[in-house]
């Protein structure tokens, strides 16, 4: 990191996390096969601390209890959230409903999660993915929201834009799952059910490049070895 993400005037370009699974002794709050010496669950920073050391000592931001937001000036707010790790999902219900309604006035809001809505590659019907649908996306739906990062699968996704549970000219577009440092899955390995909101998804390591340009943004996702996968909203080529 230290060593490739410099700029050429020498700037280190930050890295601003989310807690996750893997973060995680058992991986969640409610999992009970952690160290036998680990304390029962207990919502406090000293419990989160216990359970997840490196990540908080490593990393400020989001900083205990494990969620918050950073303001960048007056245009951008990201939303760091922590699906079901040291903190459950609903008890960051009034905290996220608080701080979407102060940042009306934000044109760009982008919260960011590790356990997806909308997944590429398990089931969404799963207990955690079921539980932000459930608790996230109304407040999501009822706020300003209009691009919202996920991760956890190991694949690319951008889904359609979604309200009320179905693609929406107006709703909110879900773009993921996380996979760069690490193997990609097959797209729907895992699923039960038809993927009906995937608007594009590719089994391939990659990033998502996002833009801002004065209050619209562009997003491209881009392979390991360089080759753009996915672009959003599409810009019109010269012969279009």
């Amino acid at each position: 990191y230290k060593n490739t993400l410099i700029t050429d005037d020498f700037r280190v370009v930050p890295m601003i996390v989310t807690i996750g699974n893997h973060e995680v002794r058992g991986g969640y709050y409610f999992r009970d096969d952690r160290r036998p010496d680990d304390p029962p669950y207990a919502d406090t920073d000293q419990w989160k601390s216990t359970v997840a050391p490196y990540f908080f000592s490593l990393f400020a931001s989001p900083g205990l209890p494990g969620y918050g937001v950073i303001d960048v000036s007056d245009y951008m707010s990201l939303i760091l959230l922590d699906t079901d790790h040291v903190n459950p999902v609903e008890k960051q219900n009034d905290w996220l409903r608080r701080t979407l309604n102060e940042r009306k006035h934000v044109p760009h809001i982008f919260p960011g999660y590790h356990v997806p809505a909308y997944p590429s590659v398990r089931d969404m019907n799963d207990d955690v993915q079921t539980r932000v649908r459930e608790n996230w996306v109304p407040i999501f739906e009822a706020s300003t929201v209009e691009v919202v990062f996920e991760a956890h699968d190991h694949a690319y996704k951008r889904t359609h834009p979604i309200r009320d549970g179905k693609v929406s000219s107006n709703g909110i577009v879900y773009i993921g799952d996380g996979a760069w440092g690490t193997a990609a899955r097959e797209i729907g390995g895992r699923q039960s059910h038809d993927a009906w909101y995937l608007a594009s998804a590719e089994s391939r390591r990659h990033f998502i490049l996002m833009t801002l340009h004065g209050t619209h943004r562009h997003f491209k996702a881009i392979s390991s070895t360089g080759e753009v996968l996915d672009e959003f909203p599409r810009l019109m080529e010269p012969g279009d």
